[in-house]
């Protein structure tokens, strides 16, 4: 076979993109070392990830400047900057390319002080002239960019280079832009400036963050009562430490989630206990039970709250394993019942849970929790349901009642589960010839090979039966207001 030349090589390169994979096509670059070969490719090559590869093996000066400046595709010319270091051509590209990153690529490596000025003055393009004043690490123009530059996202990012107050504070208060007063605002201190801007801003997020820099207690008492937004009342009520005005919040405040907030700050418990009785929210109620201490509280409004989810807060908060299993046993709710069986730790009540409730969800929760092998066993052999059974059985380790359970079992699925719990090969090739269902008959020919060292046990291949789905319990962590 004749041996490919690099110009022939260069040719197909540039003619194949439609007939090869960039796969192939980029195999063929990385075999390239002629640098006369690369430039060609990098120049022309149409697929853009193969002119990439060639501008990285270039190291021809020249030829990377040519493809800085003139290459159709952005990244192709960023990558081609990235390797230059010919001053003269890297102060044309930070001038004139209309592309922000191959711009801002080039700005990082001159290194002449009066050509980063002339771009940090008079760039047109916004970016850019950030990226030099970065560079040049000038704040009086990076000031001058934050206030004056026609594109907001271009001031947004100049901003969050500020940290003079002063230079905030005038940001905050006249620039046009929402976010960048926003940015401002985030890194303001000065308490008086965001007392101001809380109080005129007419944006709600403005005001908001504004509220979240303040420590002044009188002036976030004063926005509670006062401000218009929800949002912003809430996050006031988060800052808040005296006692006495959550109190008032807590009890009063016409907004469900302000008076969660404040809730969330109290630690008075009759205050709380006041609250979780008499609120007409079953959401604030629920946060207020789950700031509960006292343990016989706590079983009170697992038994007696009319909503579901203050008697799921107040029963994950009990650790008192009688008061768990009455709750258990006597509630309405399954969800409820099943959020007390996963607290307790009992044998005995999960086992009379789990035999006698009349449901699946519970009776899997209470057996998921059995440790005792025998209580286990009559699970598989008199349980209503199959799930149920299924559950005891992988916690089980008794060969004869899977051998058992494997082939007289009238639940297919069960007989599966036991089959893959089953040592014993011969009962396992029985049950592969005989047995009236393929998924079983399969499960024990996988069995089987496990068993002889060919697969990895079919037990350990599927998933033993997930526990019943999480219960979400409405109780305040820090960072959720």
């Amino acid at each position: 076979m004749k041996k490919m030349t690099k110009l022939s090589l260069v040719l197909c390169l540039l003619q194949l993109p439609a007939l090869a994979d960039t796969d192939a096509q980029l195999e063929q670059v990385f075999r390239l070392v002629d640098q006369v070969a690369l430039a060609e490719t990098a120049k022309n090559a149409m697929n853009w990830m193969v002119a990439i590869a060639a501008v990285y093996k270039l190291d021809d000066q020249a030829a990377l400047a040519e493809v800085a400046k003139k290459h159709w595709n952005a990244d192709v010319r960023r990558m081609a900057v990235s390797q230059l270091d010919d001053q003269p051509s890297l102060v044309e590209i930070a001038k004139n390319d209309a592309d922000m990153l191959v711009c801002q690529e080039a700005i990082l490596k001159l290194e002449d002080h009066g050509t980063l000025l002339e771009i940090a003055r008079n760039g047109e393009n916004g970016w850019c002239s950030l990226a030099a004043a970065e560079k040049l690490n000038d704040i009086t123009l990076i000031t001058d960019i934050a206030k004056n530059n026609t594109n907001g996202w271009v001031r947004l990012a100049a901003a969050e280079k500020l940290k003079d107050d002063v230079l905030l504070v005038e940001i905050a208060k006249n620039d046009a832009d929402e976010q960048v007063r926003q940015t401002a605002v985030s890194r303001l201190n000065d308490q008086a400036a965001l007392t101001e801007i809380v109080e005129t801003d007419k944006s709600e997020e403005v005001r908001r963050v504004a509220v979240f820099r303040l420590t002044d207690q009188a002036v976030l008492t004063k926005i509670v009562k006062t401000d218009k937004s929800e949002e912003v009342r809430r996050e006031a009520v988060f800052r808040l430490t005296d006692q006495a005005v959550l109190t008032g919040i807590a009890k009063n405040d016409v907004s469900g989630e302000v008076r969660k907030g404040a809730v969330f700050r109290l630690t008075d418990q009759a205050v709380l206990t006041e609250v979780a009785k008499n609120d007409v929210s079953e959401e604030v109620r629920a946060w207020a039970v789950g700031k509960f201490t006292d343990q016989l509280l706590l079983f009170d409004f697992a038994k007696n709250d009319p909503a579901d989810n203050v008697r799921i807060t107040a029963t994950y908060r009990l650790n008192d394993q009688e008061f768990l299993s009455d709750v258990a046993k006597r509630d309405g709710s399954e969800t409820v019942r099943r959020a007390a069986v996963r607290k307790l730790t009992d044998q005995t009540h999960l086992a009379e849970i789990a035999k006698n409730d009349n449901s699946e969800r519970v009776c899997w929760a209470a057996t998921l929790g059995i440790t005792n092998q025998a209580v286990l066993t009559e699970i598989v052999k008199q349980h209503k349901y199959g799930k149920v059974r299924e559950t005891a059985l992988y916690k089980l380790n008794d060969q004869m009642l899977f051998a058992e359970i494997a082939q007289n079992d009238k639940d297919a699925e069960v007989r599966r589960v036991a089959v893959s719990k089953l040592s014993d090969q011969a009962i396992l090739a029985e049950i592969a010839k005989t047995d009236g269902n393929a998924n079983v008959r399969r499960g024990a020919e996988e069995r089987i090979n496990a068993l002889n060292g060919k697969t990895r046990p079919a037990g350990l291949n599927q998933k033993a039966p997930p526990a019943p789905p999480p219960i979400v319990v409405p109780v305040a962590q820090e960072g959720q207001l």
